[in-house]
């Protein structure tokens, strides 16, 4: 017979979990169960990677999509400070830092030139119907095809992850048929 043994309870204040945008996760391959060492290797069933293992440049575009989501949302506010905002997200990392801050800016700078001509390739979708992270993404994959050295297609595929990461079920087919469009319209206007 086993005796009862009295654990004093100790009085604890319950916190909810808080979510980062960067769960710090290793990639684990769910037919091996075993944790993957490769890096630079596309990994769709592992969204979110420590910063180490993702493509920097692609955190510093999710990173600049969280901002134009807020701002979107709340034109008459400013998010609170963007450089803290920046700095805590890139983990203090100046190169990335100035690449989110630079496309902020030039979506934002840009911001009805994008909207026109997405509102033209988008078939049966004005940008006040489509979902704020769809439209902040399209704006943001469409300012880096117009004006940034970026392959188009490079553009359009990180626009198409970033839909896949924050959009909904359809989002990512939705993102790349307008960025397509866009992408092919301006190579026909160009010859």
């Amino acid at each position: 017979m086993r005796s009862r043994v009295d654990v004093p309870q100790v009085a604890t204040t319950h916190r909810p979990p808080t979510i980062d945008p960067v769960i710090e996760l290793e990639p684990v391959d769910p037919l091996q169960n075993r944790i993957l060492a490769t890096e630079g290797v596309s990994r769709p069933w592992a969204p979110h990677l420590p910063l180490r293992l993702m493509a920097k440049r692609s955190r510093a575009r999710e990173v600049a999509l969280q901002l134009l989501y807020a701002v979107d949302l709340n034109p008459e506010q400013q998010p609170a400070p963007v450089e803290e905002f920046l700095a805590g997200r890139l983990r203090q990392d100046r190169e990335l830092i100035q690449f989110a801050r630079s496309l902020v800016a030039g979506v934002q700078r840009n911001r009805e030139e994008l909207d026109e001509l997405l509102a033209t390739r988008a078939e049966n979708w004005t940008l006040e119907r489509m979902a704020a992270t769809d439209r902040n993404i399209l704006r943001l994959g469409a300012y880096e095809i117009l004006y940034t050295d970026a392959p188009p297609r490079v553009a359009i595929n990180e626009a198409v992850e970033l839909a896949k990461r924050f959009g909904s079920k359809h989002s990512a087919q939705f993102v790349n048929g307008v960025l397509d469009r866009v992408m092919h319209d301006l190579r026909r206007e160009d010859s």
